[in-house]
């Protein structure tokens, strides 16, 4: 399910599934796969924030200011 909201200038985008999840050992800095390099690239010139949630799943949650 992928989601975007905007309220007052704050954009938030988010992805989540309710597979397997990513495991603990992989993070947006030590990633080798180029999906989470880009997306984290991509969020450092926004000059956003962007989190992992291993919940049931995956959740990627993206923030950023207009």
């Amino acid at each position: 399910m992928v989601t975007a909201t905007k309220v007052e200038g704050h954009v938030c985008i988010t992805t989540q599934d309710n597979g397997t999840g990513i495991p603990e050992s992989i993070t947006f800095e030590n990633s080798t796969g180029f999906g989470l390099q880009l997306v984290h690239a991509l969020t450092n010139q926004l000059n956003g924030k962007i989190r992992l949630e291993r919940d049931n799943g995956t959740k990627v949650i993206l923030e950023f200011d207009e």
